[in-house]
């Protein structure tokens, strides 16, 4: 299994959750569960996509939510293993950005984090204009076939 700061899925919050439950994880890694599939370097912290997410709605405007304590969006299928489905608003705008966009985001993304914890992100050099081109893809599949966007992330 590859060690991550955090794993992106498109799928079923429900399959994704049982093959965490069952230690299938080199499986989903590989795409064997659901596919697409992205996974973010030691470097990103699990919080991240939170501020990614503040980029995207900055950009596109639309507002998001996330209710931690909602069965329907966050799974915890073995102790410190979590699942959290993606606003589906935010993933639906993602979805409308082009890949030019990506530079602007990763700029926003950078100035989030450094803003909240007064200092630039530790992964700032690397290439985040191809990652996020990479996670706009991720969420275009979402929308065009009506499935979810899924972090996983571990303690």
């Amino acid at each position: 299994m590859i060690e991550t700061g955090f794993e992106l899925y498109v799928g079923s919050l429900d399959d994704v959750a049982a093959a965490c439950q069952a230690q299938r994880y080199e499986e989903l890694q590989a795409g064997l569960v659901t596919s697409p599939v992205l996974l973010f370097t030691r470097e990103f912290g699990a919080a991240e996509i939170i501020r990614l997410a503040d980029a995207v709605s900055t950009i596109t405007g639309t507002s998001w939510m996330f209710d931690d304590r909602d069965v329907n969006q966050r799974r915890e299928p073995e102790a410190c293993v979590f699942v959290d489905r993606l606003d589906r608003a935010l993933v639906t705008a993602a979805a409308g950005l082009s890949d030019e966009s990506a530079l602007m985001i990763s700029r926003l993304w950078v100035k989030k984090y450094t803003d909240e914890e007064g200092e630039a992100p530790r992964w700032r050099n690397e290439d985040n204009v191809g990652l996020i081109v990479k996670v706009l893809s991720l969420c275009r599949d979402a929308v065009r076939r009506d499935k979810d966007v899924l972090q996983l992330w571990k303690l």
